[in-house]
């Protein structure tokens, strides 16, 4: 009982441990996530200022290239104004050569002069105006650096923010896998525990089984030892009485027994297969469904022992034992290599045949048993050793 509690303890502290490991992965999980998404809007935001970055830079290109173009026009303005100048130089001192002489001429030299001079003002408003052109444009050209430089400063930022996110995205990985391969070790030495509770159940059940069904021998023999004495005493028949009435509870906790033992039998399957996944909700491993069959194998070995044990009793005790019972008919039992070969689907339906083929054998024998312990309770202990010579 001390080493059924202090499995049972193991049981429930593996079980909790496995609880929280499941906790810490699902909260990894969930913050891996959170980061991918942190790095996607990143990446996209990146995105955005690159194309954003592009179109000024566009823009400059530009803006530039009109600058270009207005300084050669400002250049050539100036170039036109001195030749001006120069012609109306030139112009007037000869109009003050040829002003006494010409008086018409001096007059046409006039507005000659004033039609140059309104030129020369349009010349010049007309450069006034370039040069203020000239000055904004130089001015967005240094706006339009400075936000260039801006966005190179955020591009700058959001890629070392996004090369920090990716480092910590590696190390919640690697974090991660290290969480899952403890939890791997945990649903190991879980799945390892529930075969060792397993195999302690079931010996527990033989050697209840074992032990009732030497006391119902033991019983019998008494009872036949006073039988056959002459004594007709009153104590000796409520002697008798008493030891049938032991005898009859004794076979009623045999097939409590049996019947605890075929429903462990069926319990087994169902709980192999939820327990043997916890992360992934999976099946058993292709190399665990090979050991649990490998287990069931063995077991269907000595199950059909000790029904041939069973059978050759009731053949030589009383025949009509075996009248009405069903015939155990079941396949070949696969080699080990031969298993190997097959997949996995092949495996589980190995698995499942070999489970309703030992739940038939095992009604079966404790059917069987019954009859025997009904009928002829005096070659009980040759049962007994049955199931000694099976284990």
């Amino acid at each position: 009982a001390k080493e059924s509690a202090e499995q049972a303890a193991a049981n429930k502290e593996a079980a909790e441990k496995s609880g929280m490991l499941e906790d810490q992965v699902k909260q990894y999980r969930d913050e891996v996530s959170r980061s991918q998404q942190e790095v996607d809007r990143l990446l996209e935001i990146l995105k955005e200022m690159e194309n954003e970055k592009h179109e000024k830079d566009l823009r400059i290109r530009e803006l530039e290239r009109q600058m270009r173009d207005s300084n050669k026009k400002l250049a050539s303005i100036k170039h036109r104004e001195q030749t001006e100048k120069k012609k109306n130089a030139q112009l007037l001192e000869e109009a003050r050569k040829h002003a006494d002489d010409q008086s018409e001429s001096s007059q046409q030299m006039q507005s000659i002069m004033r039609h140059k001079e309104e030129r020369i003002e349009e010349l010049e408003e007309a450069l006034r105006q370039s040069v203020n052109i000239t000055a904004e444009r130089e001015m967005l050209l240094a706006q339009t650096q400075a936000g260039k430089q801006t966005v190179e400063k955020q591009v700058e930022e959001l890629s070392q923010e996004i090369d920090r996110m990716k480092k910590h995205l590696q190390a919640t990985n690697a974090k991660l896998a290290s969480t899952s391969l403890s939890l791997q070790e945990k649903e190991d030495r879980l799945a390892q525990l529930r075969a060792d509770r397993k195999k302690q159940l079931l010996e527990v059940m033989d050697m209840k089984q074992e032990a009732l069904l030497a006391a119902i021998s033991e019983k019998d023999a008494n009872i036949a030892l006073l039988e056959l004495s002459s004594s007709k005493k009153k104590k000796t028949i409520d002697d008798v009485a008493a030891l049938k009435r032991e005898k009859d509870q004794f076979v009623q906790q045999l097939k409590q027994q049996t019947q605890n033992r075929m429903k462990l039998m069926h319990d087994n399957f169902d709980e192999e297969m939820n327990g043997s996944s916890v992360t992934d909700g999976q099946g058993p491993s292709p190399d665990q469904l090979l050991g649990m069959l490998e287990d069931l194998q063995e077991g269907q070995r000595k199950l059909k022992a000790y029904i041939d044990h069973l059978v050759a009793l009731c053949l030589e005790k009383d025949k009509t034992l075996l009248e009405g019972l069903p015939r155990t008919q079941q396949d070949e039992i696969r080699s080990m290599e031969k298993l190997k070969e097959l997949d996995y689907n092949e495996l589980l339906e190995e698995y499942r045949r070999h489970e309703e083929d030992n739940a038939s054998l095992q009604l079966y024998a404790d059917t069987l048993l019954q009859r025997i312990a009904d009928h002829h309770p005096d070659i009980l202990e040759r049962v007994v050793m049955a199931l000694e010579g099976a284990g």
